[in-house]
């Protein structure tokens, strides 16, 4: 019992017999034996802190790669700046390509979405009757509207001013049209008047009407020929003006203007139509070999010279060209410096020539407008163009001027070869490219085909003045398969040596017949046969001749007038409507017109209307960035699977431009698969091939990649085809209410906001708002309720932006946008419209002078900022004895040395006389910092400015600029794989992990010791114990002996 109570009282950790504390002893023995391995462990310490020193240098100096890598760039060296007169009117954004210069806005208009408001419903939850609903924004209407620049055979209308004098008053008023850029801008300012005058389109002429039937006059004000041009100069005594038709060819009309802005599609360097001759010729006649650019005020100076432009120097205080005046009668010489920095158009260099030279010297164009002429105010003086500033003579031989001989009274200049122009070939390319084409054989045409603008002016005609036996016919191409539709030559017969083409050209307002059914026309519907609900009944036939909708309309109303019929009838948004005007029998309405159109009926009705008479807005010819409501169709890929299970995949890129292209990418997939516009003219369809024994699958389109599929409407599957319309069809019935039908608009992806307004009016309260989500025209909305007689006004019309270039709003050019933010409107600017204004606005690009020098200071910044990193880990301070982490080590060295010794580096090159940084202000300072002096750099740049510029980005024989040899130096010390840094953080890991590998080792055999030590104490305990048990056994066999009395 004693025993056991002295080996409890032993703490946990000594011997229970020897009562030795042996785990001090253990922990003692290893911690001497454990000295070699806390020295490692201090060695692996210091060099992770030393690698750590290396990466914390790396970032820096990748900090200064980033500061370093835009010196290497012109961009900052070319860097301008856009600043507005007037911020609240319009602001201003220019990058690196914008020309210095002062450029002057007005804005005219701003961009609007389109709002439409029905008449009133007595409830939002009552069955309406509908029929059906489609919406459709950007096309598909019967009013359409016109550029003016469209009107007179493209030849446009001047924006100016307009009088209108009530004669039986004397009242008169003067319209300024001279912000106007359709032709329904013009309708609606025309009416705008207090003279009770209105304004309207019929027939494609304006008709001007008084309400109170007074005799009035229409005169041109303020030296304009708008009213002219209207063809509305001259006045009434009845009270009713009918102007002239506006809509009619002529050579100056661009292709895109045709077939209600459909164009015509033009395949370059392609045969686009074919023309058989009665002698057996035959021409394929390439429409584009006919495209001239004819240069006007409007022409951009960087399409001449095929496209390379014109030299013009950025300084505005250097001249570009010298022109000489020697006076006949005195020999005197007088000469003008001519700058031209800033000049975007021909029209600009005009107007620098007037400014400078005071009107003794005029500069304009060639009666072929294929370059300019220059005349003197005198003709007998002498007239020279000479190069000047530092481009010599190249901006002068680019215009096609430079004359150092001189001309008397002035010359002709050489052909400037425009280039691209408005992007569309014009209406006499066309007859050109005919009239000058060769045939198959290689033989010019030679007068054997001639073709024209016919005399009424709305059509082409070919005639052919060969003879044989041989059928002369007008067709399409393998590689273009439209052209000749879309100049007429459809349906064209030869009458006496001569095909004429059906009419091409639209009218104001209204649209071609031919557009309406998907671009399908009336196919040949002739007869209409009505009897009125009072039971008059009439017939008429030959309505085919008739070629717009206005037209076909006014002889229907014409008709039914002469025939005592009371119907009108009446064009709507998106069809037409025969209205009951008395009467109370049945409404019978028959025959092939009917029947075309959908209007045939006998029913007790007061009306019947067509239904959407789908007219044609998507052409082959459209590009593709007017599509998607303006917004263009985004580059990626697409998997096509055709009804057979084959798949392939189309990638539209970059160079696909128009949706003849996309067609003709999704037909050279070689799958059962055809893609054409669809019947509707409002998309692409792609359409089964595959034969019914072999479909058997959908046919599917799925997006791989971009945008493409979805905004070119195709994504999704169909057993018969894949329709793209971009006619919104919503599932309605006759039980669909108001109300239910403003939420399927919103929820069918259309770009358009539908609400619900209640107006109070006690019969009809309900009515129904939709807002177009798109700006401008291409946001228009063009919405159908079939089967219910509803009204709709346009509460805001959708405008496009509308601003004119230049200080003058009649002589600027206007230019249109369908948004408020306008890209590149001169090459690089953008401009932000905020609000209308009748003022100037002048938008000043300069050079930014702030950007590189900020820059620079970055660049400087950041180099310091790397030297103190290097200075403080590798340092030496004799005072305190204290050494950096990284002291002495070789490549931290290095780094500061080669470092050091590129900015001293010298620049040598025969082509600038900059000798290094020093050159432009970049010195080596006190305490081995880098100094920036901006002023010295500032002096530099305003006055060598270029070399500057190659002083840090140049790439020559020579050697490399600055800033490129900077940025190649810090990728040598950075790079991911082979950089200096890069390399020593590989080196001290591989050393660190040795170590680490050998504290591995060194911790397994210091275990090792530590088992065997516990081991050899315990051995130890149990041979104590041991003889400990063996000293009682002992005792206990002497005190028995002595108890005994073994011996007694």
């Amino acid at each position: 019992m004693q025993q056991g109570g002295i080996m409890g009282s032993i703490p946990s950790g000594y011997g229970l017999v020897s009562g030795f504390d042996t785990a001090t002893l253990v922990q003692r023995m290893m911690a001497f034996q454990s000295q070699g391995r806390s020295r490692l462990e201090a060695r692996v310490g210091l060099m992770q802190s030393r690698q750590s020193a290396l990466l914390d240098l790396n970032a820096g100096l990748l900090a200064m790669s980033s500061a370093t890598s835009p010196l290497s760039s012109r961009s900052i060296f070319q860097a301008v700046m856009a600043t507005s007169s007037d911020n609240a009117v319009l602001q201003a954004q220019a990058s690196s390509s914008s020309s210095p210069g002062l450029y002057q806005f007005i804005v005219a208009g701003l961009a609007t979405n389109h709002q439409i408001l029905t008449s009133g419903f007595a409830s939002d939850e009552s069955a309406l009757g509908l029929q059906g609903a489609t919406l459709e924004l950007g096309g598909g209407g019967l009013q359409e509207d016109m550029p003016l620049t469209w009107l007179n055979g493209g030849e446009g209308v001047e924006r100016g001013y307009v009088s209108l004098v009530n004669i039986d008053t004397g009242e008169s008023e003067t319209i300024d049209l001279g912000d106007v850029a359709t032709i329904n801008d013009v309708i609606d300012r025309l009416s705008e008047n207090e003279l009770g005058i209105t304004a309207s389109l019929n027939n494609g002429a304006i008709i001007l009407e008084s309400a109170s039937g007074n005799a009035f006059s229409v005169s041109e004000s303020a030296g304009s020929s708008t009213a002219t041009d209207l063809g509305i100069l001259g006045e009434s005594q009845d009270g009713t003006l009918n102007g002239s038709n506006l809509a009619f060819l002529g050579g100056g009309l661009s292709l895109a203007a045709l077939n209600d802005g459909n164009g015509v599609l033009v395949r370059e360097g392609l045969a686009d139509i074919r023309i058989n001759t009665s002698d057996g010729r035959v021409f394929g006649v390439d429409l584009s070999s006919g495209t001239v650019v004819r240069i006007d005020d409007d022409t951009l100076l960087s399409g001449f010279n095929e496209g390379t432009g014109v030299s013009i120097d950025t300084d505005v205080e250097t001249a570009e060209l010298t022109i000489e005046l020697v006076e006949g009668s005195s020999g005197q010489s007088t000469s003008w410096d001519i700058d031209l920095t800033g000049c975007v158009t021909a029209g600009d260099v005009r107007s620098r020539v007037a400014s400078a030279t005071g009107g003794a010297v005029t500069l304009g164009y060639r009666d072929d407008q294929l370059g300019f002429n220059i005349q003197a105010a005198d003709s007998a003086d002498t007239v020279m163009v000479h190069g000047a500033g530092t481009g010599g003579d190249a901006t002068a031989e680019d215009l096609g001027l430079l004359n150092d001989a001189g001309s008397l009274g002035g010359f002709e200049g050489l052909e400037v070869s425009a280039f691209g122009g408005s992007g569309s070939p014009t209406l006499q390319d066309v007859l050109d490219a005919i009239n000058n084409s060769t045939d198959q054989a290689g033989l010019a045409n030679g007068g054997a085909i001639n073709a024209r603008i016919s005399e009424d002016g709305l059509r082409l005609e070919i005639e052919d003045t060969t003879t044989g036996t041989s059928i002369f016919s007008v067709g399409g191409t393998s590689s273009n398969a439209t052209a000749y539709k879309a100049l007429g030559f459809g349906d064209g017969v030869e009458e006496e040596g001569i095909i004429s083409g059906r009419r091409i050209m639209g009218s104001p307002g209204s649209v071609l017949v031919h557009q309406l059914f998907g671009g399908q026309g009336l196919q040949e519907a002739d007869e209409l046969e009505l009897t009125d609900r009072l039971g008059n009944s009439a017939s008429i036939s030959g309505l085919s001749q008739h070629e717009t909708l206005d037209e076909l309309i006014n002889a229907l109303n014409e008709w039914a007038s002469s025939s005592s019929l009371a119907v009108e009838f009446q064009i709507g948004r998106t069809g037409i409507r025969i209205q009951a005007m008395d009467g109370d029998g049945n409404l019978e309405v028959q025959g092939s017109l009917a029947d075309q159109m959908g209007l045939a009926v006998d029913d007790d009705v007061s009306f019947v209307e067509t239904g959407n008479l789908q007219h044609r807005w998507i052409s082959e010819s459209m590009l593709l960035d007017d599509l998607n409501q303006g917004r263009g169709i985004g580059t990626g890929s697409f998997r096509l699977r055709d009804a057979t299970g084959a798949t392939a995949t189309v990638t539209l890129s970059q160079g696909h431009q128009t949706v003849q292209d996309v067609i003709d990418l999704i037909n050279s997939r070689g799958l059962a698969v055809n893609a054409r516009i669809n019947d509707s003219g409002d998309g692409l369809y792609l359409e089964s091939t595959a034969a019914e024994n072999q479909s058997v699958v959908t046919m599917q389109v799925e997006s791989l990649s971009g945008s493409t599929a979805s905004d070119l409407q195709l994504e999704g599957e169909s057993d018969v085809g894949i329709d793209g319309s971009w006619e919104t069809v919503l599932s309605v019935d006759s039980q669909t209410t108001l109300r239910q039908l403003v939420e399927q608009i919103n929820e069918s992806g259309a770009d358009v906001t539908a609400a619900l307004v209640s107006t109070g009016d006690p019969s009809a309260p309900w009515r129904m708002s939709l807002t177009s989500e798109v700006s401008g025209v291409a946001g228009r909305m063009v919405l159908d309720l079939d089967g219910i007689d509803v009204t709709m006004e346009d509460v805001v019309t959708g405008q496009d932006a509308r601003i004119v270039f230049g200080d003058d709003v009649t002589e600027g050019v206007m230019i249109t946008h369908g948004s408020n933010h306008l890209e590149n409107v001169i090459d690089g600017l953008t401009l932000d419209l905020l609000e209308v204004s009748n003022q100037p606005v002048t938008v000043t690009v300069s050079r930014d002078e702030t950007t590189a020098i900020e820059s620079l200071r970055a660049f400087v910044d950041a180099i310091n900022q790397v030297l103190e990193r290097i200075d403080s880990v590798s340092g030496y301070d004799p005072d305190t004895n204290e050494r950096g982490i990284l002291h002495g080590d070789p490549t931290v060295s290095r780094i500061r040395r080669v470092l050091m010794s590129s900015l001293q580096q010298r620049f040598e090159s025969d082509s600038i006389s900059l000798e290094g940084l020093w050159s432009v202000g970049i010195t080596i300072g006190a305490g081995g910092r880098i100094e920036f002096d901006e002023a010295t750099f500032s002096e530099v740049w305003s006055t060598r400015r270029e070399e500057v510029e190659q002083l840090f980005t140049a790439e020559m024989d020579e050697g490399e600029g600055l800033g490129l040899r900077l940025d190649n130096l810090l990728e040598s010390f950075t790079g991911s794989e082979s950089g200096t840094l890069t390399r020593a953080d590989e080196s001290w890991q591989s050393r660190i992990d040795l170590a680490m590998d050998r504290l591995d080792i060194l911790d397994a055999r210091m275990e090792a010791r530590r088992v065997r030590l516990i081991a050899e104490f315990a051995a130890m305990e149990e041979a104590l114990a041991l003889m400990q048990s063996q000293s009682v056994a002992l005792l206990s066999m002497g005190s028995g002996m002595n108890s005994g009395g073994l011996f007694v």
